[in-house]
């Protein structure tokens, strides 16, 4: 640098010139015309602008020439910061710090892309489309991904009436582990819903055994043999049972003789016909070892005897003197009916 065209007050002893580069007070500002450098407070610069120090301005202007930065090591605190591109980071802190982790104590909207964690914890609401962890990721609050919403251990729908499906990839299964029960929802028969899929499971209340769905009517599942007892009057040789079942889902026994399926009986629901009338003197036992749905009409001659007679919901039976309804499970009311029109 040409230092002859320095007159004046300005050329003291700190402007110190030493063959083509220029020092101001020694190390204060260095100019390395050489390398084409400056560098403030060091001598020797290693880029276009070196400082040994802090730099402190309001606004910064420009761009990074090179994604590769492996001397920034602190960006300090971000007022707003937008990114448009994609950003790969190693540990991400918002509001808060969290070792090897991404702690964001606000909200995450992700619309159109994904956001990406090799272990990470997402605190507050998270609202994305695709969420890919490796290998697992922590969400305190709610989260929303797609239709679901996860809050603490429940999971729900965000959309009233919607569906939650478990669906398996090629030969896999959906299955749940543990040492303990899996609990099934449960109601009563007139809870029964009839817009389930075909094979739907619940447990009824009514008569205390699971049920399934068959696509037409809801059949109960039970492991206990139940009993019936029938008294013949004679004249009928049909008879309602306290349960549904097929034909080969009884023993049937006449007198302690064990009856031939479809020679002697058969069954249809929960009506039982015999081939013959059975006689008044008859005793009739019937074992269910297949059991349905509850559910029709009892039209005479098995009527129950006390207010506590084996018999299911919606029953309903009679004599000369009474109407039987089964109110609730093993409960039946009864109204008289000597009242003629």
């Amino acid at each position: 640098m040409a230092i002859g065209k320095i007159s004046g007050q300005m050329l003291q002893s700190d402007l110190v010139r030493q063959g083509v580069d220029l020092a101001i007070d020694s190390t204060l500002v260095y100019f390395d015309v050489a390398n084409r450098r400056v560098g403030v407070n060091t001598v020797n610069p290693n880029n276009a602008v070196s400082v040994n120090g802090n730099v402190n301005a309001q606004y910064y202007f420009g761009i990074i020439g090179t994604a590769n930065q492996p001397l920034i090591t602190n960006v300090g605190q971000l007022g707003n910061l937008t990114i448009t591109g994609n950003l790969t980071v190693g540990n991400v802190s918002i509001n808060g710090i969290t070792a090897n982790s991404i702690s964001i104590s606000g909200n995450i909207i992700s619309t159109t892309g994904n956001i990406r964690a090799n272990l990470g914890q997402l605190s507050g609401n998270t609202i994305v489309g695709n969420i890919i962890t490796t290998p697992t990721l922590s969400v305190t609050g709610n989260a929303n991904l797609g239709n679901l919403t996860f809050s603490n251990t429940t999971i729900s729908t965000r959309f009233a009436n919607g569906n939650i499906n478990l669906t398996s990839t090629g030969t896999g299964i959906v299955q749940i582990n543990g040492t303990n029960a899996f609990s099934m929802p449960v109601g009563n028969t007139a809870q029964q819903p009839s817009y389930v899929p075909v094979g739907s499971f619940r447990y009824n209340s009514d008569t205390d055994a699971p049920e399934f769905f068959n696509g037409t009517d809801w059949v109960s599942v039970t492991s206990s043999i139940v009993s019936q007892s029938i008294t013949p009057n004679g004249s009928a040789n049909a008879f309602v049972l306290t349960t549904s079942t097929t034909t080969s889902g009884v023993i049937v026994s006449l007198n302690g003789v064990v009856q031939s399926p479809t020679t002697a009986y058969s069954v249809s629901g929960n009506v039982i016909t015999f081939t013959e009338t059975p006689l008044t003197t008859d005793i009739i036992d019937v074992r269910f070892i297949s059991t349905g749905q509850v559910f029709g009409l009892n039209f005479g001659g098995n009527v129950p005897t006390t207010s506590t007679s084996t018999g299911a919901r919606g029953q309903v039976a009679y004599d000369s003197n009474f109407i039987y309804i089964c109110v609730a499970q093993n409960t039946w009311i009864r109204a008289n009916s000597q009242s003629t029109f």
